[in-house]
């Protein structure tokens, strides 16, 4: 719907009111408008890359020669180190998928997501597992397994998530790095 402001001696003393208000019924509504000291609004919006830049703010401005009020927008620049925040996130993300990611060990594959590797520990901390001992791989078949076993299991997971995490740091080290824009899109996560 259309907005309107009222300009009193050149200066806007009312924002946005809607012609509903004001005019209807009237021959010339939008004149009637004008004649009541309400001028329309023409929204300038601009046109802006949502990712680099935002609105920070906007003024109205009577132009007495058009009878118009142009609603004006401050456009900023994003700082750099906003755009970075969504790309270290991502990169985190994508260590804690691998680090969690199921595993092949032992001619299987078996869960490593946190809940599993909670129960390894506990269940390494006994010491020693009992005979006929066994672990359920990702389609719940029984794996027989020792205690060295199920140490190599922990340890095939540990060494797995060191590198995920070594990743991780490079690549944020990378990111954090950047100087620019261009240089922060060339990072590949």
């Amino acid at each position: 719907m259309k907005q309107y402001c009222k300009v009193l001696n050149g200066k806007i003393v009312e924002y946005n009111r809607t012609r509903k208000d004001f005019g209807v019924g009237e021959a010339s509504p939008e004149q009637a408008c004008i004649d009541r000291g309400y001028y329309p609004v023409v929204d300038n919006m601009p046109n802006i890359d949502t990712r680099l830049q935002r609105i920070a703010g906007s003024e109205y401005i009577f132009d007495a020669t058009n009878n118009v009020v142009n609603k004006n927008y401050t456009v900023v620049d994003v700082p750099l180190d906003e755009l970075k925040e969504p790309k270290i996130k991502e990169t985190y993300d994508k260590y804690l998928a691998t680090r969690y990611a199921d595993i092949a060990y032992m001619n299987t594959t078996f869960q490593a997501d946190a809940d599993s590797q909670a129960l390894i520990v506990s269940v390494l901390s006994a010491g020693s597992v009992p005979s006929g001992f066994f672990w359920l791989d990702v389609n719940n078949n029984k794996v027989s397994m020792t205690y060295a076993d199920l140490q190599g299991l922990s340890a095939a997971i540990l060494a797995r998530g060191q590198v995920a995490y070594a990743n991780y740091q490079a690549k944020k080290a990378e990111i954090l790095a950047c100087a620019t824009v261009a240089d922060l899109d060339a990072v590949v996560v």
